[in-house]
């Protein structure tokens, strides 16, 4: 029987190799994504994976949050929204986990920022006077 902490090594090994396994399966069925999500381990050297998919023009979990949360509560602009801040043109692509943060990615990069939403209110409502 497998400790813990060896069980977790395990599972952090697994996880790239079975998430290149179903890359290519989301590609065969047109998904965005196919990829193994949390994972939980027993003493007894039991575990599970969850495994998570997102079809095309679905929204993945920190967009969801933003849609959820950002009119109704945090009178964010809405999810794809537009901005520029300094040379850079930036859109809101999800909200983090706290609530605190806005994912926004850089156009033209898949680089992706955290902006406070304080700034991302700001710099949508100086922008939209402004034109």
């Amino acid at each position: 029987m497998k400790e813990g902490n060896e069980t977790r090594q395990l599972m952090t090994t697994l996880r790239p190799e079975i998430n290149a396994v179903l890359a290519p399966i989301a590609k065969k069925h047109g998904l965005k994504s196919l990829e193994i999500g949390h994972g939980t381990y027993s003493a007894s050297g039991r575990f599970t994976f969850k495994l998570e998919g997102l079809q095309e023009g679905g929204l993945d979990k920190d967009a969801e949050r933003y849609a959820s949360l950002s009119a109704r509560f945090l009178g964010l602009p809405p999810l794809g929204t537009e901005f520029r801040n300094g040379p850079h043109t930036y859109k809101t692509v999800g909200l983090n986990t706290t609530g605190s943060k806005v994912i926004c990615q850089r156009l033209g990069t898949e680089n992706r920022y955290l902006y406070t939403v304080e700034v991302v209110k700001a710099l949508t409502a100086a922008q939209a006077k402004a034109a």
